[in-house]
């Protein structure tokens, strides 16, 4: 489970290199996010634990009511359903632009999604298996790169520290705690396939914890290698490794790393659908007591992902303006529904526990009178 929480959380961020309105002062935003997200941790796994089986949507609707609780699973549903799709438009540009100029997008799209629905048909232990495997191979390669490319950094990039403003360092803060830190709402659906032994918490600290190291390292190296130019590349991790070359012999090596980029994107897309389909089948109280029971869901949520990635994100300035919303709308989402569920859980767990039988008193014995 750690595994897939690091590759969801660094899949698009990886490719755009996590880059914020506080320039070279992003990684220290990356640190702040990290320190906001912990409490968010605790919300979650806090809800995971109000009733057994660790079953995210069951425990929304329990604790929220009937109504309520459906309310808050469509509204997540939605909100996977818009980040699904704007994550997947942004690989399929990502390939689009890098390697396959003359393919379509829409061929892109549907080649990503069809792998995606056969994964997710086998079951979440299928997905947790996968990035188990691709989590190495990404380690290893921003490893490698980050060695690789000390030659061609200058380390007074990172110098003034704290040059941007306040307001600049809030603005890189939220946009990183958004996007991606707050997505850990997406990996709380798969919790309930996890070892019952396990506590929630150390999975999701070790594993946003992860996430942060990998982005901090491809953050700095891509500041200290492209410096103040980074903001005008399009994908300056792509940018920052293709400078790194060894001779005449060892060249071209972002293709290498482009395929490690898209294994992160693929698993990020894979848990976004997969919450969708819990969500959905929470709102419409469908059985959901095996890792195949969402199956039926699967190809009908991607077609609409498909769609939209197709529709809502057309050109790349409509990206740019929706992603611009984007942290306002994972405000209810990713904050506001959590706690509301975990405090209306807690307040209705006291609630049963005062109007249960009162314990009985114990009897005294009585002594016979002394004669």
């Amino acid at each position: 489970m750690t595994a897939t929480i690091v590759m969801f959380l660094t899949g698009s961020s990886l490719i755009t290199g996590a880059y914020t309105a506080a320039g070279r002062d992003t990684w220290l935003c990356g640190i702040f996010a990290f320190f906001l997200v912990i409490p968010m941790m605790l919300v979650h796994s806090a809800i995971l634990n109000l009733y057994p089986g660790r079953n995210y949507y069951a425990n929304i609707l329990t604790a929220c009511g009937k109504w309520a609780g459906r309310a808050a699973a469509l509204y997540l549903f939605l909100c996977s359903m818009f980040l699904v799709s704007l994550v997947l438009r942004d690989f399929c540009e990502f390939i689009h632009i890098v390697n396959m100029v003359e393919t379509p997008v829409p061929v892109i799209a549907a080649c990503i999604l069809g792998v995606a629905i056969y994964l997710l048909k086998k079951g979440a232990y299928v997905l947790a298996r996968v990035s188990r495997f691709a989590l190495p191979f990404l380690l290893i390669s921003i490893a490698l790169t980050c060695v690789l490319a000390i030659k061609d950094m200058e380390f007074s990039n990172l110098l003034p520290i704290l040059q941007a403003g306040p307001e600049k360092l809030a603005e890189g803060t939220a946009m990183i705690f958004f996007l991606p830190m707050g997505e850990i709402t997406a990996c709380s659906s798969l919790f309930k396939w996890m070892d019952p032994k396990e506590k929630v918490f150390p999975v999701f600290f070790r594993g946003v914890l992860g996430a942060l190291l990998f982005l901090l390292a491809a953050n700095l190296r891509n500041l200290l290698v492209l410096g103040n130019s980074i903001a005008a590349f399009l994908y300056p991790s792509y940018e920052a490794v293709s400078v790194v070359a060894i001779g005449q012999f060892f060249t071209r090596i972002e293709v290498l790393i482009g395929i490690n980029l898209m294994l992160a994107g693929f698993i990020k897309c894979c848990v976004l659908l997969h919450n969708a389909c819990e969500a959905l089948g929470a709102v419409f109280n469908l059985d959901g007591s095996t890792p195949r029971s969402r199956a039926p869901l699967v190809a009908p949520c991607a077609l609409l992902v498909f769609t939209g990635s197709m529709v809502i994100f057309a050109t790349s300035e409509e990206r740019a303006a929706w992603t611009n919303y984007t942290p306002l709308a994972s405000v209810l989402g990713q904050v506001l529904i959590p706690v509301a569920v975990l405090a209306a859980g807690k307040i209705r767990a006291r609630r049963k526990g005062r109007g249960g039988p009162k314990p009985a008193r114990p009897s005294r014995a009585r002594t016979a009178p002394q004669p």
